[in-house]
């Protein structure tokens, strides 16, 4: 579910670029790092942690919390807190969008070896194409992120930045 969520989020970015040209290749970067951050890491997120605080543990059952973890309810608050941050992003741009790439970009990191290290804990050895899987359902995201947030930063040119410094 999460890998078809990264690509429609992707999608719809690419068709918003089309249909409404942005200018520059910063700009357009900028525009698709808030479709990841409001899509991927916000709105979807913001979903899943109400509903892990309604339905509990089931919801998690894929990383084997049992009900009533408090581990179960701390995750979905946290979800919660970067998953709004995330939704922020749409109407706070510029320097803002560094804090949802900095926390989503080491979450999806650390969940991508988390996953690996599970299949490890249980005696699952890890083969290629798991953790292709995980990368491509969680490390990639935080990929991404990194790669929009620096395409979207812009530099000032060589000459204005000499002007400035004389």
């Amino acid at each position: 579910m999460w890998f078809a969520q990264l690509i429609v989020s992707l999608i719809a970015a690419a068709i918003h670029v089309r249909l409404r040209p942005t200018g520059s290749r910063a700009a357009s970067a900028e525009l698709v790092l808030v479709y990841l951050l409001a899509g991927y890491c916000g709105f979807a997120q913001i979903i899943r942690a109400f509903a892990i605080l309604v339905k509990g543990a089931p919801l998690m059952a894929h990383v084997q919390f049992t009900p009533g973890d408090p581990a179960v309810m701390w995750l979905a608050f946290f979800s919660l807190g970067c998953g709004v941050i995330g939704a922020l992003s749409i109407w706070k741009r510029g320097d803002f969008l560094l804090a949802p790439v900095v926390a989503w970009s080491i979450f999806w990191t650390g969940t991508t070896f988390a996953h690996l290290r599970m299949d490890e804990w249980h005696g699952i050895t890890n083969s290629w194409l798991g953790v292709a899987w995980a990368f491509a359902t969680h490390g990639l995201i935080a990929v991404l992120l990194v790669a929009f947030y620096s395409l979207s930063v812009r530099r000032p040119s060589v000459a204005s930045g000499q002007a400035a410094a004389a």
